[in-house]
């Protein structure tokens, strides 16, 4: 009888976009900081980008690992029969 484990992989695309969600998130701070900064934008639309930001990570992330299949937390053993001995 083989172990259990997981069947499958976290889905790349996802995780791709993940990363290049917060990336781009922290770019997009930065930028727009220096403008907060000098008063020219308010700090609401900042911290919505923050929250945005990372909303979308953090979607990406549950989408990626969603494919996971826990089964192996309430399938209990198999026992061993004469045939496998």
């Amino acid at each position: 009888m083989k172990p259990l484990r997981y069947r499958h992989r976290p889905a790349l695309p996802a995780l791709v976009a993940a990363v290049i969600s917060l990336f781009g998130g922290t770019f997009c701070f930065f930028m727009i900081y220096k403008r907060v900064a000098s008063g020219e934008i308010g700090r609401e639309k900042l911290l919505a980008l923050i929250t945005l930001s990372i909303v979308t990570t953090g979607l990406f992330l549950i989408a990626a690992f969603a494919r996971y299949q826990f089964t192996h937390l309430w399938v209990k053993p198999r026992r061993k029969s004469r045939r496998d001995k």
